[in-house]
C-alpha cells in the first residue's frame, strides 16, 4: 500500500488549510450572541467546528478532526472552564471566548497531521481500497447545498450535516451508519434558527429512546430544543423564531425519518415519481386554525397570507416566545422504508416550494444526476429567505 498516495487527499487539504491559520486572529469563527450552558456546548462546538474547517474538507478526515478536537476541548473545560470563557457569576460560558479555545485545539491537531506518522493514524477515506469495511459502510450520500440570500439584508437560515451520527455523540452502543441533516428557516432574527441547528441534532443523540425508538427521540428534541431556548429569549431578551426539518438516514437498515414544525418541505423521488412527505404547518389549515382559536389565539388574513395573531405566517416553529402557546414546537415525523430504488432526497425552506412546483424541482434535479447516472442516493438542501423568483 502506498500511503503517500492513499492519504494525498487528506495531505493536501491539510497543507492548504495550514496556510490561512492566522494565530494572532482575534475572532476567527463568527459564533452566536447569546450565552452558552454546560449542557450546551457540545452541540454548538460541533457545529463551530463543520463551518471552521469547511466544505473542501474531505468527509473522513473532519469526522476524525472532530472527534479528535471535541474530547480535548471538553477536557480543558472540564479542567480549566475560566480558560474557556466560563462565568460562574452567571453558570454560562461566553461563546467569544470558548470558541477561541476551539479553533486553537483543531489549529494544533491540524498541526500535527503534517506529521505523515500521525497522519497515518487516520482512517483511510471510504473510497481507498485499503479502507475499513466499516468505514466503507459509513460512507455518506452524496449532498448537494444551495443557499440563496435574495433582498434579505442577512442570512436567517441555517443547516447543517453530520455524516456521522453516532460517532459525533460517541453513542456506542449503535453501530448503524447513520446520517444527519437539518435545515432551519429563522425569522425575526437568526439566534433560534443557529440555535435549533446546533442543538436540535444532540437533543435527539441524548434522549433515552435513541436509538430504539428514533420517532420518539425527533419529536421530544424538537420540544426540548424549542423550551430551552425559550429560556434563552427570556433571559437575553431574544425574540426570533425558526422552522425546522430533519431527516436521520439508517443506512443499512434502510430507513429515513423526517421530522417538521413549520414551513419547510421534503420531497423523495424514486424512478422517476415524485412524492411529497412533509405537509406543511399553515394558520391555513384548518386543523391548526382550530388549535390555535381553542388556546385563544385568531388567525387573520393580511398581506396575503393566513397569519396567527395576524402576525406569524407559519403555525408551528421553535421559538417565537411572543406568539406562544399558539405557536407550538410539537413536529409531525414520518418514517420511510427504503427499496433502494430512490433517486434522490430534497429538503428545502418554503422560498423554494412558494415558487416551483415539485415536478419542476424533481425534473431539475434529474437534468443535473443524468451527469452522474450510477449515484444511487442524493440528498439535495436548499435554503432561501425568500421566494427565488
Amino acid at each position: 500500500m502506498n500511503l503517500d498516495v492513499e492519504y494525498a487527499e487528506y495531505r493536501n487539504y491539510i497543507e492548504e488549510f495550514a496556510k490561512t491559520i492566522d494565530p494572532h486572529d482575534q475572532l476567527p469563527l463568527r459564533v452566536s450572541g447569546y450565552c452558552l450552558r454546560d449542557y450546551e456546548i457540545h452541540g454548538e462546538i460541533i457545529q463551530w467546528l463543520i463551518v471552521y474547517l469547511g466544505r473542501a474538507c474531505p468527509t473522513t478526515l473532519r469526522i476524525y478532526l472532530i472527534k479528535t478536537a471535541l474530547k480535548r476541548i471538553l477536557e480543558k473545560v472540564y479542567d480549566a472552564p475560566e480558560e474557556c470563557g466560563y462565568d460562574g457569576s452567571r453558570d454560562i460560558y461566553q461563546p467569544l471566548k470558548l470558541v477561541k479555545v476551539v479553533v486553537a485545539v483543531v489549529n494544533n491537531i491540524i498541526f500535527d497531521l503534517q506529521d505523515n506518522a500521525k497522519l497515518y493514524e487516520v482512517p483511510l477515506p471510504p473510497t481507498s481500497e485499503n479502507a475499513s469495511e466499516l468505514t466503507k459502510l459509513r460512507q455518506p450520500p452524496k449532498v448537494s447545498v444551495d443557499a440563496i440570500k435574495n433582498s434579505r439584508r442577512t442570512m436567517e437560515d441555517r443547516h447543517v450535516i453530520l455524516e456521522d451520527f453516532n460517532g459525533y455523540f460517541d453513542i456506542i452502543q449503535d453501530s448503524e451508519p447513520t446520517f444527519y441533516y437539518g435545515i432551519f428557516d429563522g425569522h425575526s432574527g437568526s439566534d433560534a434558527a443557529t440555535y435549533a441547528n446546533s442543538h436540535l441534532n444532540y437533543n435527539i443523540s441524548v434522549h433515552p429512546s435513541y436509538p430504539s425508538d428514533i420517532k420518539k427521540a425527533i419529536s421530544a428534541a424538537f420540544l426540548v430544543t424549542d423550551i430551552e431556548f425559550l429560556k434563552k429569549a427570556q433571559a437575553e431578551n431574544l425574540s426570533s423564531g425558526t422552522t425546522a426539518l430533519c431527516a436521520i438516514y439508517r443506512k443499512t437498515q434502510k430507513k429515513l425519518f423526517v421530522g417538521w414544525c413549520g414551513d419547510s418541505q421534503a420531497l423523495i423521488a424514486r424512478l422517476g415519481n415524485v412524492h411529497q412527505i412533509v405537509k406543511k404547518h399553515s394558520p391555513e389549515d384548518a386543523c391548526e386554525r382550530k388549535r390555535i382559536e381553542d388556546l385563544g389565539g385568531i388567525v387573520l388574513y393580511w398581506s396575503n397570507s393566513y397569519r396567527v395573531n395576524g402576525q406569524l405566517a407559519v403555525s408551528r416553529a421553535i421559538g417565537d416566545i411572543s406568539h406562544k402557546p399558539f405557536v407550538t414546537a410539537e413536529p409531525d415525523i414520518v418514517e420511510l422504508d427504503l427499496d433502494g430504488e430512490e433517486d434522490f432526497f430534497v429538503m428545502a425552506c418554503d422560498g423554494l416550494w412558494d415558487s416551483l412546483t415539485e415536478d419542476d424541482v424533481a425534473l431539475t434535479v434529474y437534468k443535473k444526476l443524468k451527469e452522474d447516472p450510477s449515484e444511487y442516493f442524493f440528498i439535495i438542501i436548499f435554503l432561501t429567505t425568500t421566494s427565488i423568483n
